[in-house]
């Protein structure tokens, strides 16, 4: 029985993977990750994908990893903080980090941390750390010229997340 659960698993990973708009092979993925990948940390799931129906509203237009408290969240592009919110989340304290990522008319959104480290107006370079996470990580991706979200999975190399130790 886990043998079958693991393998649909892999399976939904693979078929996750494989509709997320993934950079074509051999073409390297702008961004990089928000977190370290690792199953210890949880932040090798992506636990709800771009655009997919679910109980709180008909389009889900963010990627949310499965990433445990405490977990560090990192800048995926270079940018600029240009705003920090705190929203209240089943009565907790949460922050979310808008950054302006350099020359792509881009915004990132960083959404349930716990604590963030950065201020607006920060220069951030790709790897530094933003903040901590709550529960989970919500990555949105706004498109100034386009005014909607587009989905993260086309600037993130997400198939870091299979070779997750």
């Amino acid at each position: 029985m886990r043998g079958i659960v693991r393998l649909l698993g892999v399976a939904a990973m693979g078929f996750l993977l494989s509709t997320c708009g993934v950079a074509e092979q051999g073409e390297p993925a702008a961004w990089a990750l928000p977190f370290i990948p690792d199953p210890g940390n949880g932040c090798s799931v992506i636990s709800t994908p771009f655009s997919v129906a679910n109980p709180w509203d008909h389009a889900h237009e963010a990627l949310d990893f499965a990433c445990k408290p405490g977990t560090a969240v990192l800048a995926a592009a270079d940018g600029e903080v240009i705003g920090i919110q705190q929203v209240e989340v089943r009565g907790q304290a949460r922050f979310r980090v808008q950054v302006a990522v350099d020359g792509e008319g881009l915004r990132l959104e960083y959404a349930n941390l716990s604590r963030v480290s950065a201020s607006p107006g920060d220069r951030l370079n790709q790897g530094e750390t933003i903040g901590v996470s709550a529960l989970g990580l919500h990555l949105a991706v706004w498109s100034e010229s386009e005014g909607k979200y587009l989905d993260p999975a086309d600037y993130l190399p997400l198939e870091a997340l299979e070779a997750a130790p």
